[in-house]
């Protein structure tokens, strides 16, 4: 599929269209989802290696292109009140009983801050999205306005959210009431209705409508909507400002519960790991000590008729200390996410990901991919002839030379003994014979060749 011009600049640009949150990039007005985390968090002890994480994956619903970017619930839009107060529920569950293997396991700590940060993305959304924040205030809440019951958010009397709908070329948010009506099949604010209210006018309509709005019309995600520039003479704020310290207050509770869980099922260790980053349980380096330098055991690189990978690599540091432990997770890092500098949690078509801790003394680092996910990793595999993806095909493997020595790395296929072609610099080049019953590739190869 080809995209257009402005779709594709803004695929390249990681864009949102800041309509669906406290807007997450400075592209599209601001990074207020961070700035809330920051405030929240940094505060509480949180380093900045967890940050990082728990960051990565606030911003990740943001993200047009990604599954979660029109999924109501994560976002709280489209009256997906129970639905949005379920999502809730079952990922917290479900990173409580995650974080019992951050320990050993750099990935799961990573996909456990990251999971955490998508969870206070759809928290910080309740307040910019809902009409909580002008419920309480008419109901006569003053600064500060109490938290809400988030959990059951629909048994909220009154409680109502706004509806979106996405144009994708170019990405913006659709604004033509009538094709609200059309698909929700039921009334909408028009603009002009809206527009002639005064700011008290606006508050009494979102606490008590008798139409649903659209996300532009009830939305405080960022402080030039209408709604968000809403001033209180009682405290001298905007719906904006009362929407974000909400955000900032729920964060710090929510983290505060996590932690509390987290420490009464596995105790106080993990808890430190998730504050400090995933090297803090190592020991302390000693001052001025040379760099440390990692040794490959033994590593084992399988590919089988369907061109899916299986990696599988020892590695031994020099120094069992928190510098030998940040060289592995640069390593790991590198290995597995070469296809981007940012450090990604999820690398496409790569699964079973891990980088584990064994007997005090090395690092396991394995992983699965299939044609795009080993691409993106260490491993690219390309047809030797580009008309002939029937023939035999080329493994490129891309190491450090100064750091893991070829001729440690045992190469399997199950078409037979691969032959070796060569190397140029850091990349060795192996030919993969045709397997007797021949290739099994994806249906998605045409592709993937387009690409590679």
């Amino acid at each position: 599929m080809r995209m257009s011009f402005p779709l594709f600049l803004c695929f390249l640009l990681g864009c949102t269209i800041g309509a669906l949150a406290f807007s997450a990039y400075d592209v599209s007005g601001g990074a207020v989802h961070t700035g809330i985390l920051r405030e929240a968090l940094i505060p509480e002890g949180v380093g900045e290696d967890s940050f990082y994480f728990l960051d990565e994956g606030l911003v990740q619903p943001d993200r047009f292109y990604g599954e979660e970017f029109t999924e109501s619930p994560v976002h709280f839009t489209d009256m997906k009140l129970q639905e949005g107060s379920a999502h809730l529920e079952q990922s917290f569950q479900k990173l409580v009983e995650q974080a019992g293997g951050i320990e050993d396991d750099y990935q799961v700590y990573r996909e456990t801050l990251h999971g955490l940060g998508n969870y206070l993305h759809t928290l910080h959304d309740f307040y910019s999205h809902t009409n909580w924040l002008e419920l309480q205030l008419e109901q006569g809440a003053t600064d500060p306005v109490p938290l809400a019951p988030i959990n059951r958010a629909q048994d909220i009397e009154g409680l109502v959210s706004p509806f979106f709908l996405l144009r994708y070329v170019p990405p913006e948010e659709n604004k033509d009431v009538e094709d609200y009506r059309r698909k929700f099949s039921r009334a909408f604010y028009s603009f002009e209705e809206l527009d002639g209210l005064t700011d008290r006018g606006r508050l009494q309509v979102a606490a008590r409508p008798q139409k649903a709005f659209i996300h532009r019309q009830l939305a405080k995600d960022d402080p030039s909507y209408p709604q968000a520039q809403v001033l209180l003479e009682s405290t001298g704020k905007t719906l904006f400002e009362h929407a974000r310290k909400l955000a900032v207050r729920h964060t710090v509770q929510q983290w505060k519960a996590f932690e509390s869980r987290v420490m009464e099922r596995y105790g106080p260790r993990r808890v430190e790991l998730l504050r400090h980053g995933w090297t803090s349980s190592f020991p302390p380096s000693e001052p001025e000590a040379d760099p440390p330098t990692m040794s490959l055991v033994s590593g084992l690189v399988e590919i089988d008729r369907a061109l899916e990978i299986k990696v599988s690599l020892t590695m031994k540091p020099s120094r069992w200390d928190r510098e030998g432990a940040q060289l592995a997770t640069e390593l790991f890092s590198d290995l597995t996410q070469r296809k981007r500098a940012a450090e990604r949690v999820e690398p496409r078509g790569v699964e079973a990901l891990s980088l584990r801790t064994e007997n005090e003394s090395t690092f396991h680092l394995a992983f699965e991919a299939d044609l795009y996910g080993g691409a993106q990793t260490f491993v690219l595999l390309t047809p030797e002839n580009r008309d002939r993806p029937e023939g035999p095909w080329v493994a490129r493997i891309t190491i450090f030379e100064e750091v893991f020595d070829f001729e440690d790395l045992e190469i399997r296929f199950a078409g037979g003994n691969p032959e070796l072609l060569g190397s140029d610099g850091d990349t060795v080049r192996y030919r993969l014979p045709t397997p007797e019953r021949g290739w099994a590739p994806p249906d998605w190869l045409e592709e993937y060749l387009e690409e590679y």
